[in-house]
């Protein structure tokens, strides 16, 4: 947004929402996206928004009598979450999609799973600030989908949403869904025409996570496996086979865009809101590096000038056929 600023010569830095037609994620992934689709902050003000929630709900801890799914108070990530809306200035209950209340062209969504059915085959559930012709989900509040989409495991309580009579359990989509690439397309064509134009897909990832080793098992391990138990969700988490996936499926063209911190990353744990300084500073390291910084400057080229006759632009039905 910075780089847009200076390339089209604006008295400010723009929002992403103005920029982008559709942001997903999952997890940290789904409060960016609340944060900048139905919120409509600037990524400054999602950072901050982010690190104020971050101090205010990691730095204490249950009780550990207390603790059933999670390690962390939920209630003071509602909390929170509600602060962050109201300082946006709408109302703390305020409905995932409202149509009295428009938050711009820039559709958003968060991913949740059942927790009685977590590899359902219809995938997650999709809480979204848009309707769709079919299979809408329940339109909740706001706040209940960021708390959804982070009731990640031993982290958060899950989280009961819907109907009074038949509210359903939530928990976040983090194992299988961390990289919600494929959902973001499918939405896509969802919800626009097939022959939409698509300058640019961007990919933002959390920084890799190297390699999983599974050493071979000794002692107490052979009866009970918490390394191999530690090994699968690292698979399940791992984005890079998806980002892969994507960017063998979009070679040659200058379409996809992947950026993920490659170093420095991999040993900060989600609640670690101290660490956010080197979070930082990695990633600003990351982002001078020379082929980096031409995989923005390509970003920013495809958002500002898709007409020009040499950016990548296709259909949103090449797109689904590639």
């Amino acid at each position: 947004m910075e780089r847009i600023k200076v390339e089209l010569k604006l008295d400010t830095v723009p929002l992403p929402a103005d920029y982008f037609d559709l942001i997903g994620g999952t997890s940290t992934g789904g409060l960016i996206a609340i944060l900048l689709t139905r919120l409509r902050l600037s990524a400054a003000q999602a950072i901050g928004e982010y690190e104020r929630l971050a101090e205010g709900v990691f730095s204490h801890k249950k009780s550990f009598l207390l603790r059933s799914d999670g390690v962390f108070d939920a209630n003071r990530l509602v909390d929170a979450i509600k602060d962050s809306i109201k300082r946006a200035g709408r109302d703390e209950d305020a409905l995932m999609y409202d149509e009295k209340d428009t938050c711009g062209p820039c559709k958003g969504f968060v991913c949740a799973v059942t927790a009685p059915n977590v590899t359902a085959a219809a995938g997650p559930t999709l809480f979204r600030t848009y309707r769709v012709p079919k299979n809408n989900s329940y339109n909740c509040k706001t706040w209940e989908a960021a708390r959804a989409t982070s009731a990640a495991t031993t982290v958060f309580d899950r989280i009961a949403i819907g109907p009074p009579a038949s509210k359903v359990e939530y928990l976040d989509a983090g194992l299988g869904y961390n990289n919600p690439i494929d959902l973001v397309i499918e939405e896509s064509a969802l919800v626009f025409e097939p022959s939409a134009s698509v300058s640019c897909i961007v990919s933002l990832g959390t920084g890799e996570v190297g390699a999983t080793e599974y050493a071979q098992p000794r002692g107490l391990q052979k009866l009970l496996p918490t390394k191999l138990v530690h090994v699968l969700k690292e698979i399940a988490t791992n984005c890079g086979r998806k980002a892969e996936e994507y960017a063998k499926r979009f070679s040659g063209r200058d379409l996809y865009f992947r950026l993920n911190v490659d170093t420095g990353l991999e040993k900060i744990p989600l609640a670690e809101w101290k660490d956010l300084g080197i979070v930082r500073a990695h990633t600003q390291n990351y982002m001078r590096m020379d082929h980096v910084s031409r995989q923005i400057d390509g970003v920013v080229k495809a958002l500002t000038h898709p007409a020009d006759p040499r950016s990548s632009v296709y259909s949103l039905a090449e797109i689904g056929n590639a």
